[in-house]
């Protein structure tokens, strides 16, 4: 449990960045 909330804290950090860049 506690590694997929670190992945996914991890993958939300870059899926952010990717969004943000997706949307511009």
């Amino acid at each position: 449990i506690w590694r997929l909330i670190t992945n996914f804290f991890f993958l939300g950090k870059f899926s952010i960045n990717f969004g943000i860049r997706l949307l511009m």
